[in-house]
């Protein structure tokens, strides 16, 4: 918790994560009554999209 009152900036870190694995619900979490919210997306696809939203100017390769 930033008691401080000072803005600071904080991102998660992904050590040794597999960009391959997909990330998807549990089966037993959905049913046709409570569909899946979001589609099936890689760990890779969705660090990147999260990199692109805090990032207004990245590139996808490198910090501009």
């Amino acid at each position: 918790m930033n008691l401080t009152g000072a803005r600071r900036y904080s991102i998660p870190l992904f050590f040794g994560t597999d960009y391959d694995v997909k990330l998807e619900p549990i089966p037993s979490c959905i049913s046709a009554d409570r569909p899946a919210k979001y589609e099936v997306v890689t760990a890779g696809e969705y660090v990147k999209s999260r990199l692109e939203a805090t990032y207004t100017q990245w590139d996808g390769g490198a910090l501009v």
